[in-house]
């Protein structure tokens, strides 16, 4: 007769010693808490909970450079349409000012006059 009587083992020990083969796949434990809050564990998996923090603030301070970059293009891009708007009537201005009508009523106040004839040529041999 056997009397040799097996230990109350925890949850974790049968785990542990369950042979891999016959043990299912649980998604529940994925996500059981108290595996992740115990000290052990924790400390285990600090590293990993700074390295998602510092990806966290990274991914914050890289959103927050894009936006000011965009604000900055649009910035641009207004003050360009501006000054092609000005370049525009500035350009017509001086075309207007630059015809030959517009020049002959200002060169008049000082007293010069359109040639009425055709220019002539001088020859020199």
């Amino acid at each position: 007769m056997n009397t040799y009587k097996p230990k109350n083992e925890t949850r974790e020990q049968q785990e542990a010693s369950a042979p891999r083969s016959g043990r299912r796949f649980n998604l529940f434990g994925l996500f059981d808490p108290e595996r992740y809050l115990k000290a052990q564990a924790v400390g285990k998996n600090l590293p990993f909970v700074l390295y998602c923090s510092a990806l966290a603030l990274l991914y914050i301070a890289n959103a927050h450079m894009v936006e000011k970059r965009i604000r900055s293009i649009n910035k641009l891009e207004n003050e360009i349409k501006d000054l092609r708007a000005e370049y525009i009537t500035l350009k017509s201005e001086l075309m207007y000012l630059s015809k030959q009508s517009e020049v002959a009523k200002r060169v008049e106040v000082a007293g010069l006059k359109e040639l009425r004839s055709a220019p002539k040529k001088i020859y020199i041999d």
